[in-house]
């Protein structure tokens, strides 16, 4: 599991003008706007090779590892 101050250097790193989406409100991530994504959207953009972008890969966060808390017995 990534920190918080660890996803606000990630941020920090990123070019101001590249939007970053989340599902929900984040008030500790200014950047971060509400918006829901869309398989139909991302395989046209995946597919349209004049698209205005190469880097990084569209990846949503359902892909990334999980962070599973095991219960205590």
């Amino acid at each position: 599991m990534i920190a918080q101050a660890e996803w606000q250097e990630k941020l920090d790193k990123i070019d101001r003008k590249m939007s970053i989406f989340a599902t929900e409100k984040l008030p500790q991530f200014e950047r971060a706007e509400v918006r829901y994504p869309s398989a139909e959207v991302l395989a046209r953009l995946a597919n349209d090779s004049n698209r205005k972008f190469a880097q990084p890969p569209l990846e949503p966060m359902y892909l990334h590892e999980p962070h599973i808390t095991i219960p205590k017995k």
